[in-house]
């Protein structure tokens, strides 16, 4: 195997990819999980179990290949946190898992502390997914929040 230079306009591409990729998954987590995200606020120390289950439920690719187990197993009594195969594996593994779970560990571990009160403004039923031939997502996500008591 040679290595080649990459050009700009590749590297811009990939870039914005990665980019739109991981935050979509930070969208639909925001969105599609409130008990979850509750939990988080209470206590923080969730945050890289919460991400990676997180990252475990949802894909954010409508192209990703489908991977549904037929059969509930156990393996040595648990699962690893490497071990879900929502990124895919080997040479399919998606580039941006990585950056899938250092996105939200960032926003989420201050966003709750600037923003306690943060909360969909409107029922997570009414949200409105992306058509069927876009990456899975959210069309729209209002949002609200208190502003805190100035003394």
């Amino acid at each position: 195997m040679s290595l080649q230079m990459v050009d700009k306009k590749h590297v811009v591409e990939l870039s914005f990819l990665l980019l739109v990729a991981g935050n979509l998954t930070m969208i639909n987590m925001i969105a599609l999980q409130p008990d979850q995200l509750d939990a988080l606020i209470q206590d923080p120390s969730l945050l890289k179990p919460f991400v990676e289950e997180l990252c475990r439920y949802h894909t954010a690719s409508s192209f990703a290949t489908r991977r549904v187990a037929k059969v509930d197993i156990k393996v040595r009594g648990h699962r690893g946190s490497e071990e879900a195969l929502g990124f895919g594996w080997g040479d399919h593994r998606c580039i941006a898992a990585s950056l899938a779970r250092a996105e939200p560990e960032a926003v989420f571990s201050t966003l709750f502390q600037t923003l306690p009160t943060l909360k969909l403004a409107i029922p997570s039923s009414e949200i409105n997914g992306s058509a069927p031939n876009k990456d899975i997502g959210v069309s729209e996500l209002p949002v609200t929040w208190s502003s805190p008591q100035v003394s």
